[in-house]
């Protein structure tokens, strides 16, 4: 079912090699990692939470939370690649980050 969904939108499909965990260790740690902190904290309690808590989580996953690798700060903000970020409103002042 999931080969015949990605494959009808165009995405070509790696399968991981039989016993083998270490070949798909990044994703295992993800999942593993959303499940914990966000997923078994939660009662969802409808279809259209469950479609927007996956999203919010991955926003601060990437924004706000501490990582070890970058002793404990969250990763650094870039701008979005897909489209242009929004320009300040003439006379306003933009808010400085807690970060700089």
């Amino acid at each position: 079912m999931f080969d015949q969904v990605f494959t009808a939108a165009g995405i070509r499909i790696i399968q991981t090699p039989p016993q083998a965990p270490t070949a798909n260790a990044y994703a295992e740690r993800w999942v593993r990692t959303a499940r914990r902190e966000c997923l078994d904290r939660m009662l969802i309690s409808n279809a259209r939470h469950l479609l927007t808590t996956p999203g919010q989580y991955v926003a601060h996953y990437n924004e706000h939370r501490p990582h070890q690798g970058r002793d404990q700060r969250p990763q650094p903000l870039r701008p979005c690649r897909h489209r242009s970020p929004i320009p300040p409103r003439p006379g306003s002042t933009a808010a400085k980050s807690s970060m700089d």
